[in-house]
């Protein structure tokens, strides 16, 4: 690995990760990070949607509705699937020749408050992942979890591993921020549901926070929270092949307003 004190923190999410296909382009991006002199840290979703072995949805679906399911041993099941995650790509970097580390979300330093279901991170201990960057490996963290001062597993909720890299961004000052997933970025309605859709190259992170309030599930509200109180800037791109992207600044004054078209009810 390049020696450089540059940080980028790249996350993927679930769809990226599903197939072989998308593991190889996630791979590619961070092989891409190196060869611009980044040291890159990653962040991982569980393995696809619902029906997928290992996401999310198919772990809650194994303990039926999870009634009578104590919080605690919720997350402890659902938290598996970031874990599985982290240890199958960082298999993938390894066989390119990229050598990396899974990490569980403990075991990268997050600590979270005992909120079982919807936690939140209360410190990060850097020491943990610039540990594993000052051996030449990357670290690859488990998103979606952490641990409390106890020990004990916690998640932070739907989408939660949004927060995660945005949180260990905010810690370790990364140089660059980008969000993967299976769209281009963002567009100013669901053009499935509105003609008026258009892309949006530039928007604040207070105008998209908006827009998850009115019910899109793009981006996670807490890093949007965390983005704005802490003044991180970001990319949300395609893992697969596209040109295009939009970059998320913290406040308004940076980007020009994107007007709302007839129907403003999410982003795809």
């Amino acid at each position: 690995m390049i020696q450089t004190e540059k940080i980028s923190v790249l996350k993927f999410g679930g769809t990226s990760l599903s197939t072989e296909e998308g593991r190889s382009f996630a791979a590619s991006h961070v092989r891409t990070s190196i060869i611009r002199g980044f040291n890159p840290v990653v962040v991982v979703s569980a393995m696809g949607r619902y029906g997928d072995p290992y996401s999310t949805d198919t772990l809650i679906s194994l303990a039926g509705t999870g009634n009578g399911l104590h919080p605690r041993d919720m997350d402890l099941l659902i938290s598996c699937g970031e874990t599985i995650s982290s240890v199958i790509f960082c298999s993938k970097l390894n066989a390119l020749g990229l050598k990396a580390m899974p990490l569980t979300g403990g075991m990268a330093g997050i600590v979270t408050d005992s909120n079982f279901g919807n936690a939140s991170i209360v410190e990060i201990r850097k020491d943990r992942i610039m540990g594993v960057i000052r051996q030449g490996i990357i670290p690859v963290v488990s998103g979606f979890q952490g641990s409390t001062e106890n020990g004990e597993i916690t998640t932070l909720g739907r989408g939660g591993s949004d927060t995660t890299a945005i949180a260990i961004a905010s810690e370790l000052r990364a140089d660059h921020v980008c969000i993967y997933k299976d769209v281009d970025g963002v567009m100013t309605c669901d053009p499935k549901k509105s003609t008026d859709a258009r892309f949006v190259d530039q928007i604040s992170a207070a105008r998209l926070l908006e827009m998850i309030d009115s019910g899109s599930r793009l981006m996670h509200r807490k890093a949007l929270e965390l983005a704005i109180s802490r003044g991180i800037a970001f990319r949300i791109r395609n893992t697969f092949p596209s040109s295009r992207e939009t970059i998320v600044y913290p406040t308004d004054g940076n980007t020009p307003a994107a007007a709302p078209c007839t129907d403003s009810s999410g982003i795809v």
